[in-house]
């Protein structure tokens, strides 16, 4: 597999199969080079709000000493904690390797935490994650694009979750 054709990579991102169907899960609907092998292209990428990652938790392979070195936990309490989580990580990979066939498949079901908006929970939830991903951000030149990302997923979560 992508392990062995890219040996010491940080993180493999599967595909996944969203049911019903909707695009921004599925890696066959973005251009994705086959890998991204430094730092900058993993951080000029994913924190490039006219790009589309997959922020969700599942569907990524991930080497237990680069979560325990980088102490990537979620949050206890939040729903959401995938995006805190993904924002977390991106500081750290220095490689993704994207794997197109479908390695998961995500049933999209109704009145879930999830699908349900304007939730008190999920409001509170945003405020704290926007919050502690906020206190990450200084002035240098490196939180730039940080400051992109929390600007992009700040109005993103605003209007699924708040308005």
């Amino acid at each position: 597999g992508k392990v062995e054709e890219y040996p010491g990579v940080d993180m493999v991102q599967g595909n996944t199969k969203a049911i019903p169907y909707f695009s921004y899960v599925d890696l066959e609907s973005y251009d994705f080079p086959p890998c991204f092998k430094t730092s900058e292209e993993v951080k000029n990428y994913c924190y490039d709000p006219s790009k589309t990652y997959p922020a969700n938790a599942c569907n990524k392979l991930i080497r237990l000493d680069f979560i325990r070195d980088n102490q990537l936990y979620f949050l206890r309490g939040v729903i959401h904690e995938d995006f805190h989580w993904m924002f977390q990580a991106i500081k750290h990979l220095k490689s993704i390797v994207f794997v197109k066939d479908y390695t998961y498949i995500y049933y999209k079901v109704s009145n879930s935490i999830i699908s349900e908006t304007n939730n008190e929970k999920s409001s509170i939830s945003m405020g704290i994650i926007l919050y502690d991903l906020g206190i990450h951000i200084d002035d240098s030149a490196s939180s730039r694009p940080l400051l992109q990302y929390l600007n992009y997923l700040t109005i993103w979560l605003c209007r699924a979750y708040i308005f």
